[in-house]
């Protein structure tokens, strides 16, 4: 059994991500670590994200937590756009998990 490797994002903050074996046999693949993360601690993806980031309040981000655009009632956005930075290897099912929450959310 593979033993979990430890990737540091900052000297306080460590992630743990397990490589599990039957993974590896159903797929005949081989788990790599990004050189943007080896070299730079760094998540990179090629999938657009941000330019209308989820935030608390106007000063901090373009839409609160249900995807309302601040300051125009009834506008939503409810895409990868509102998320700020690169979450992981593919975000598909998180930007589907958040439009389908805004979605069941809105106010007509």
């Amino acid at each position: 059994m593979a033993v979990p490797r430890c990737y540091s994002l900052k000297p306080q903050m460590r992630i743990r991500r397990p490589q599990p074996p039957h993974n590896r046999r159903a797929t005949g693949g081989t788990p790599h670590v990004p050189a943007t993360w080896t070299l730079l601690e760094n998540l990179i993806t090629p999938h657009p994200l941000g330019g209308c980031n989820m935030g608390a309040a106007p000063e901090n981000g373009v839409v609160n937590h249900l995807g309302e655009v601040f300051g125009y009632p009834r506008l939503y956005v409810a895409d990868g756009a509102i998320v700020p930075r690169p979450i992981g290897l593919n975000p598909s099912r998180t930007i589907a998990a958040l439009a389908e929450r805004i979605a069941e959310r809105m106010t007509i």
